[in-house]
This record gives C-alpha cells, sequence and structure tokens, in this order.
C-alpha cells in the first residue's frame, strides 16, 4: 500500500456521512507536488487549500467551524 492510498483511507475516515465534517491537515510540502496530489481522491482535491499566513489559516477555519 503507498502512502498516498492510506493518506486517502485515513481522510475518508474522518468523513462517513453527508453531515460529517472535518479540517484535515497535510502538513508535509510533497503534498504541493502535482504528482503527489494527483493521486489524493478527487473529493479531496476539489477542496484542497494552501495556506502560507498562519492568520489567513486561523480565519479560514473560523469560518469553517462557524458555517458547520
Amino acid at each position: 500500500m503507498t502512502a498516498i492510498r492510506a493518506v486517502n483511507q485515513i481522510i475518508g475516515r474522518c468523513i462517513r456521512h453527508k453531515n460529517d465534517y472535518a479540517s484535515i491537515f497535510l502538513v508535509d510540502s510533497r503534498y504541493n507536488k502535482p504528482m503527489n496530489r494527483e493521486k489524493l481522491s478527487k473529493w479531496v482535491k476539489e477542496r484542497l487549500r494552501q495556506f502560507r499566513d498562519p492568520k489567513e489559516l486561523e480565519s479560514e477555519l473560523d469560518a469553517f467551524f462557524q458555517r458547520n
């Protein structure tokens, strides 16, 4: 089993039902490489965000949890 496949499985375990929600952090520069991103599940790739500023991340997280 490749590492990316294991990551996809772990992410899927966080969100099991349509009303589930989670913030999942992929804190590894390897996920910035297109060849690794392509191996992530389609629904993960569509929602992937990159943050360079911790304040921007904090703001997005606050907004995410207020919506959910």
